[in-house]
């Protein structure tokens, strides 16, 4: 079977998951509820658990803008200096190691990666830019001023690192000043100096080929319940409206969804962005809207067994319409906006599962009502597979039956395609 291509790291906007929980940091300050301490620095706020072994002349973290796990993360003399990044999870080890990493450019996620002396050094730094960095840029010196620009030049820079640069001097001084890349680079320089002061992405830093779909299988999924129908949920539901819980019949004003799941269901979200909120529809209790954001403001008939991932299954239906919602939407904006603003998608079943995939399917705009698709049977299961499709004024009242599996699948289609539609009906026996 072909070699499957690396997880796709959280996108800017996502939080990875830290068990541990987040410090907030503004410029080596912690913030606290939403404001940045006079007194209280990162260091202090990680008590032992993350900004740790600096020494009293190179402290950790001093000048860090970002979130850091406390996971032992920023470890060691002048480790997160003055660095400007999103999120930093079980990463940048050793001493100097994320020194201004981003600070006057940009640095995404940091994840897993940046380890050993000076590792990650300046990467991105005055105007540079580097990507999420994820199971990358382990060795000393390795990805050291990785994407660095200059103060009058704001061109250099590189896309996503995804599993390279994991040796001694791999990717140092790669795509700094004027040599810029928007691309990703995938598993590759991991050799001692690889890629080192390269200026164009090498070959092998490319994806591997989509593998092929899987082959449809036999016989085709059992039927999905109509829309009037009720999905088996053994564990029980939870009715909500607008994100509150109807109990009795009456919704609520105090008791929300959340709470009503009592860790069931509408789980792992954040304080800023909390699981169902604005939510109308039933959801199983069995980890049903799971990650930040997940079945915000949605509304649909049934969630079983569905929308796990931050931001899954958001404004699903919302303005528009969404069926039953059974084994389905399963990653990071998954089912995202999908039939939003007078949009339509009918039941999903079996399906979209994979980053992005079904974001807006069957979106509509505000003074639009004609975007939309019927179910959604064993389809789309892949990587942006059916994101951005029947959009807008494109509509089809057709299903689509075990097809568009593929990377990409059906991204933006305007057209139902042929293997979409079921096969013939057999002749009876």
């Amino acid at each position: 079977p072909p070699t499957p291509l690396p997880t796709p790291p959280p996108t800017r906007l996502e939080k990875p998951v830290c068990t541990q929980g987040y410090v907030q940091c503004e410029r080596g300050m912690a913030v606290v509820n939403g404001t940045k301490s006079d007194s209280v620095t990162c260091e202090t706020a990680c008590g032992g658990n993350c900004c740790i072994n600096g020494s009293t002349d190179f402290p950790a973290c001093n000048g860090l803008t970002g979130f850091v796990c406390k996971d032992d993360s920023c470890d060691g003399d002048n480790s997160c200096h003055y660095a400007n990044v999103e999120y930093i999870v079980n990463s940048c080890s050793g001493h100097w190691a994320c020194r201004a990493l981003g600070a006057g450019g940009h640095a995404g996620n940091i994840v897993n990666s940046c380890s050993g002396y000076y590792s990650c050094f300046g990467a991105g730094y005055v105007r540079g830019n580097v990507g999420n960095i994820v199971d990358s840029c382990s060795g000393y010196w390795s990805c050291r001023n990785l994407g660095r620009a200059g103060v009058d030049v704001s061109v250099a820079g590189v896309g996503d690192v995804l599993g390279s640069c994991n040796a001694q001097n791999a990717c140092e001084d790669a795509f700094m000043l004027t040599n810029k890349t928007s691309e990703n680079m995938h598993t590759c320089c991991n050799e001692s100096g690889g890629c080192k002061g390269d200026t164009t992405l090498p070959t092998e830093c490319s994806p591997p080929p989509t593998p092929p779909p899987t082959p449809p299988p036999t016989p085709l999924p059992t039927p999905p319940p109509t829309r009037l129908e009720k999905p088996v949920c053994t564990q029980g539901y939870v009715q909500c409206e607008r994100g509150m819980a109807v109990v009795n019949g009456t919704k609520s004003d105090s008791v929300t969804c959340e709470t009503a799941c009592g860790g069931n269901c509408c789980i792992n979200g954040s304080t800023d962005f909390p699981a169902c909120n604005g939510l109308t529809g039933f959801v199983c209790k069995d980890d049903s809207c799971d990650g930040d954001n997940s079945c915000h403001y949605a509304n649909v008939e049934y969630i079983v067994n569905s929308c796990s991932g931050h931001w899954a299954c958001r404004a699903l239906g919302a303005g528009g319409h969404a069926g039953n919602i059974v084994n389905s939407c399963s990653g990071y904006y998954s089912c995202f906006g999908a039939g939003y603003v007078r949009g339509n998608v009918g039941n999903i079943v079996d399906s979209c599962s994979g980053y992005w995939s079904c974001r807006n399917l069957g979106r509509a705009g505000v003074d639009v009502s004609v975007a939309g698709v019927g179910d959604v049977l064993g389809s789309c299961n892949a990587q942006n597979a059916c994101e951005d499709a029947f959009m807008l004024t494109n509509k089809t009242s057709e299903n689509m039956h075990t097809c568009c599996n593929e990377s990409g699948g059906c991204k933006g289609d305007t057209t139902l395609p042929t293997e979409c539609s079921p096969p013939p009906t057999p002749p009876p026996t």
